[in-house]
């Protein structure tokens, strides 16, 4: 009698499930292949060498050059810091260096193709520019606020991601290069940490209804300090966390909440912190996190305060997701193909290792 009673309201519920899980990928799709393809393309064609001619030296002028060229490069929390240690041992200052690891792992081309897919237009520029404005505070911090203790070593880059700096080191120039980089070493980067997001968007869409958590007593205040408590010391990737950002606000999570969400993961892990310890001193760990923290908590305020004044609705927040043509249909197998594929290959290498 039990299980009669509660058998049309699970099947329901996987149905749900099953339609946010494909709708949630359709959507995230075409722009995230977009983003992947041009992150090829900047891999395969922007020298290194260019990247240290900006970051040299110390200053304001350095600081947010580096913060700049971060952006739009799609490297996660872990696989920048080998590619920071190489640039720091060729000359790139305290200052920039920081604001190269703040900056390059809260966004890139990848999460922000994501963001445009998932996210409101006035997310969509907070994001960047948050990211821009607390790499180069965060920059200027350790670079005034602490003094030299070590510089990058080797260790740093044995730390985290194997593939990291092998992808980063730009030895196949030109497009078959930018191309392999992007969907065999980029795109195998991002899916273990993809699926688990889509899946966990699709859950929350199923079992929770448009702004369901809107009426609980938590302040939005409290929101944000919750969100960011729990970015900081877990490894999130840019562009996952987008559609769970996403599947938040809708449940009636502040925008600036979700936003701190946004910030604060990617630019800090407890690998990221350590590495940052390691390579510029205790000193600069604690002014690297707490800069992120305090900007990132700054800036979803500032959201959560611009968004109500504007007489906006939460929800709005969120694209809409009623218009998918074939071409989202279309993306979506391809990417999943994708991401089925890095998988199996990341469990039989696990399997025979």
């Amino acid at each position: 009698m039990v299980l009669a009673t509660l058998w049309p309201i699970l099947a329901n519920l996987v149905l749900e499930f099953g339609n946010k899980f494909l709708e949630t990928l359709a959507t995230l799709a075409p722009f995230l292949l977009l983003g992947v393809f041009i992150a090829g393309l900047l891999h395969a064609f922007v020298p290194r060498s260019l990247l240290v001619r900006a970051m040299g030296g110390s200053g304001i002028g350095p600081i947010t050059r580096a913060s700049l060229l971060g952006i739009p490069l799609p490297l996660c929390s872990c696989s920048v810091v080998p590619v920071a240690t190489e640039l720091r041992r060729q000359g790139a200052g305290r200052g920039a260096t920081t604001a190269f690891m703040v900056s390059t792992p809260e966004t890139g081309v990848d999460s922000i193709f994501t963001s445009v897919a998932m996210l409101h237009p006035i997310m969509v520029v907070f994001r960047p520019l948050a990211a821009m404005v607390t790499a180069v505070l965060a920059g200027l911090a350790v670079e005034r606020l602490t003094e030299p203790e070590a510089d990058l070593t080797t260790e740093a880059s044995d730390s985290c991601c194997k593939h990291g700096p092998e992808a980063d080191q730009a030895d196949g120039r030109g497009l078959f290069g930018g191309l392999k980089y992007a969907f065999d070493d980029l795109l195998g980067e991002i899916s273990p940490y993809l699926l688990p997001a889509l899946l966990l968007t699709a859950l929350l869409g199923a079992i929770l209804q448009p702004s369901t958590l809107q009426d609980l007593p938590v302040a939005p205040w409290l929101q944000r300090l919750i969100l960011l408590g729990g970015g900081i010391p877990v490894y999130v990737c840019a562009t996952s966390a987008t559609p769970l950002a996403a599947a938040m606000i809708v449940a009636g999570v502040s925008p600036g909440a979700a936003l701190v969400f946004l910030l604060a993961g990617p630019a800090t892990n407890l690998v990221t912190i350590s590495a940052v310890r390691q390579n510029l001193g205790r000193s600069s760990a604690v002014v690297y996190v707490a800069t992120v923290g305090l900007v990132s908590y700054a800036f979803g305020t500032i959201l959560d305060w611009v968004w109500p004044e504007l007489g906006q609705a939460s929800a709005e927040m969120v694209a809409s997701h009623d218009h998918l043509s074939w071409l989202h249909w279309a993306s979506a197998v391809v990417l999943g193909g994708l991401v089925l594929w890095h998988l199996g290959r990341k469990l039989r290498a696990r399997a025979t290792s």
